[in-house]
């Protein structure tokens, strides 16, 4: 697989994770928000180097909103 897409098992865990931080912000959810935190940066630790660069850069940066628009809207 190339590096600028995403294994699609892999992609889905992280749109999933990226809702939960999404919603759990708007929602004042601070264990949703923790957990699906906390699963995004396993999944950064783990699978840097099978990662886009930019999607590695907005998990890095947080940048939760940009990285669920990246993935939804790229094979990325």
């Amino acid at each position: 697989m190339r590096k600028n897409q995403t294994d699609p098992s892999l992609k889905e865990c992280m749109i999933e994770a990226l809702r939960s931080v999404i919603s759990g912000v708007s929602g004042s959810n601070a264990d949703a928000l923790m957990t699906a935190m906390e699963s995004l940066d396993d999944i950064l630790a783990k699978s840097r180097d099978r990662l886009p660069p930019q999607l590695c850069h907005f998990l890095e940066n947080r940048s939760y909103q940009k990285a669920l628009t990246f993935l939804e809207n790229t094979d990325g």
